[in-house]
């Protein structure tokens, strides 16, 4: 579990899939199928290793917006370690 840096977006897995829920209102924002791992890179972009559009990528997700922007696909993200913060 990881609260945003700001404390408004709370990211959880309790089982598959993980979800992202905006911890002011109590809505579910969405569902994250195949997450790895997980980390804030500021208080409202997500930088996540897992399954995306059907193959394993890092990308970053823009919590407002839901836009995904893809930084590495398949073997190039299979090295790479997140922090443990969501574990």
């Amino acid at each position: 579990m990881q609260f945003s840096p700001d404390g408004r977006y709370l990211f959880y897995r309790s089982g598959t899939p993980a979800a992202l829920i905006d911890f002011q209102t109590g809505q579910l924002i969405t569902r994250l199928d195949g997450t790895r791992a997980v980390e804030w890179v500021d208080n409202t972009t997500l930088l996540i290793q897992g399954l995306h559009e059907g193959e394993l990528q890092v990308y970053t997700l823009d919590v407002p917006t839901g836009s995904t922007n893809v930084l590495l696909r398949d073997e190039a993200a299979t090295g790479i370690l997140l922090s443990a913060g969501d574990r």
